[in-house]
């Protein structure tokens, strides 16, 4: 037998009647984390937790719950960007203060306080001193700036009392969750660049380099840089009194002040002269020499070649001059004085003149023994597209009786022959039709070019 007790559960916006099943002799113990609730024929779960630890939670149900916080007018849910608020309070219910060290335990950061209004944030400083009554701050170790931020005024007087130095520090974990691998470097802002026409830094004492290798003159070099940061250094000289050595130009002033300095000179066997200018060069044998001629030589063979702005006066002085033609006689046959040759020649050419009068009235008689036929013929097919230029129809192909040019019977619009200036027309072309031919006598078949205006068009050939 089972007993049904209704419970009824009074809300704000209706009535709910919730059922309880049990048996009547002896109740089941619930030990699941939620219980389940029907309401209206539906059911509907309460978040809860069960056998928690806890006086009196190991065997009940512990129900989970969202906070709010607000007054009698508004209310406002619990979350990561609206934090319940906590007053630390003492018995009696009054605010506690909070004196001593406070302290956490692994990483956290201490960020400026910034006021968030209508025109915008305000930034309000983190003040850092000594004590409670704001003395100084001692600092021991090192001190670092943030690439790119502002940089730390000091104000007052500065004393240094033992070694300072300023450096990168590396090494360190600090900033890595920045990208880094150490210390940021330290910035120095303000100020101004020292000058070597007005500045000098004073470097007294043992300066001592640690780390490194010491540099060798065989392996290493050393980039000196003049005033100007350029590659040139600029260097006085100066004498034994300490007078300075004068320049002109880009070469040293040296004068010669000893009486009587002798040279010892090696002159090459060659040596070359040449004007610019200045009038002609004079050439002349050997100093002492008497009679001594100087010899000339050109380049072609020894020979000299003289040019001259007038014409030269060139005399035979010899009674008899004697041309030698065996050599002419030889080019033209056999022996014989060279006006018999020409004789002959005017003879047997005379008719040469009639010949010509018979061709020019067209009354010369032509007789042809033979004809020689062509040995070989050159046969083929050409294809061209609209996007081609003009394109010849074959290679180097010699032709003696011409060629025939016919277009395909499957070709859809029209094709066009000519020569190399069908490249910038077709107007400049023979248009063939479909089944259409021509017959061109020229002697090479590359000297036909082919073009079309639509489609691909095909053109077969055949010549000999």
């Amino acid at each position: 037998m089972v007993i049904i007790t209704p419970a009824r559960i009074m809300s704000s916006s209706k009535l709910v009647y919730i059922y309880l099943c049990y048996p009547p002799e002896k109740k089941m113990a619930d030990t699941t984390d939620n219980v389940v609730f029907e309401v209206y024929g539906n059911t509907a779960e309460f978040a809860t937790d069960y056998g928690t630890s806890g006086t009196g939670f190991t065997t009940a149900h512990v129900q989970l719950v969202k906070l709010a916080f607000g007054d009698e007018n508004t209310t406002g849910r619990v979350y990561g960007g609206n934090p319940l608020p906590v007053q630390i309070n003492g018995n009696t219910g009054s605010a506690v203060d909070i004196s001593g060290e406070v302290s956490g335990t692994g990483s956290f950061e201490i960020e400026n306080y910034y006021i968030r209004g209508a025109s915008g944030n305000t930034l309000v400083y983190l003040a850092v001193a000594g004590d409670t009554l704001g003395g100084l701050v001692g600092v021991s170790g090192t001190v670092q700036g943030i690439s790119g931020g502002y940089p730390v005024t000091v104000t007052g007087d500065v004393s240094v009392t033992n070694n300072v130095a300023i450096v990168g520090v590396t090494g360190s974990s600090m900033y890595q969750e920045f990208g880094g691998t150490g210390y940021w470097p330290v910035v120095v802002t303000g100020g101004r660049k020292l000058n070597s026409s007005t500045d000098s830094v004073t470097v007294s004492g043992t300066v001592g380099v640690t780390g490194g290798r010491y540099l060798a003159a065989g392996t290493d070099s050393i980039a000196v840089l003049g005033a100007d940061l350029g590659d040139k250094v600029l260097t006085r000289i100066y004498g034994s009194a300490g007078e300075t050595l004068g320049v002109s130009g880009d070469a040293l002033n040296v004068n010669l002040v000893n009486a009587g300095v002798t040279f010892t000179l090696s002159v090459a066997a060659t040596i070359g002269v040449t004007n610019s200018t200045e009038p002609p060069l004079r050439v002349q044998g050997y100093t002492g020499g008497t009679g001594t001629p100087l010899t000339i030589r050109g380049e072609n063979d020894g020979a000299v070649e003289v040019a001259a702005t007038s014409p030269l006066n060139v005399t035979v002085t010899n009674s008899e001059l004697t041309i030698d033609d065996t050599d002419i006689l030889v080019k033209l046959g056999t022996t014989g004085d060279i006006y018999n040759r020409l004789s002959d020649i005017r003879t047997n050419t005379s008719i040469i003149s009639s010949i010509r009068t018979d061709l020019q009235n067209g009354s010369a008689n032509v007789t042809v023994n033979q004809i020689n036929r062509p040995g070989t013929m050159v046969v083929g097919s050409k294809s061209v597209s609209s996007s081609d230029n003009a394109s010849q129809i074959s290679g180097s192909s010699i032709l003696k009786s011409g060629i025939t040019i016919k277009a395909s019977s499957g070709n859809s619009g029209i094709v066009y022959i000519g020569n190399q200036t069908l490249s910038r027309s077709v107007n400049n072309g023979y248009p063939l039709r479909s089944g259409e031919s021509i017959t061109l006598e020229i002697g090479n078949a590359n000297m036909v070019y082919v073009r079309c205006e639509t489609g691909t068009q095909t053109v077969n050939y055949i010549g000999s």
